[in-house]
């Protein structure tokens, strides 16, 4: 009886103290940003033009502790690459810039990273631009460097660059 009666007031005690951590709002946005980082990051859907040529990408980049993220890359010559955002992450305010290995693709074995660039012109009625991109493959590794140079115009989808 005894030994019934301390397991159920420690049960209690503990339950109670997991709720007092949990809903102390210091407790939680501490732990939540040792678990995320910074959480600055682009994320996007959508078509750009450069020249003659069409591409379209889906990106989800994340400068959190651990950088992190997806690239998939296509365009209206047949090329195409997906990669992992593992190397850097850049931002200033809505440009940024991130680096990650390919990880398949059609340009060959000795283009093993991609580098892009983006620019968040704004969202809806409100943009004061059109949003742009600049996607380049390298040979090895490069740093997140920001850019103004944008060749490729969004002509159908979003790019948006923020801080959560």
């Amino acid at each position: 009886m005894k030994k019934t009666l301390f397991i159920s007031l420690f049960t209690v005690l503990s339950l109670s103290l997991f709720a007092f951590l949990a809903s102390n709002t210091t407790f939680a946005q501490e732990y939540q940003m040792k678990a995320k980082g910074t959480h600055q990051k682009t994320t996007g859907e959508f078509v750009a033009t450069v020249g003659s040529t069409s591409l379209r990408m889906i990106i989800a980049a994340h400068d959190t502790d651990i950088v992190k993220g997806n690239v998939q890359y296509s365009n209206s010559s047949n090329g195409y690459f997906t990669g992992e955002v593992d190397i850097c992450y850049n931002q200033d305010g809505n440009s940024s810039a991130f680096v990650g290995t390919v990880t398949d693709g059609n340009y060959g074995e000795t283009l093993k990273y991609f580098k892009v660039w983006t620019y968040d012109g704004g969202e809806g009625e409100m943009a004061d631009e059109t949003d742009k991109v600049r996607v380049v493959l390298y040979t090895k590794p490069q740093d997140c460097s920001l850019t103004t140079s944008y060749p490729a115009t969004v002509v159908e989808g979003n790019i948006q660059v923020h801080t959560n």
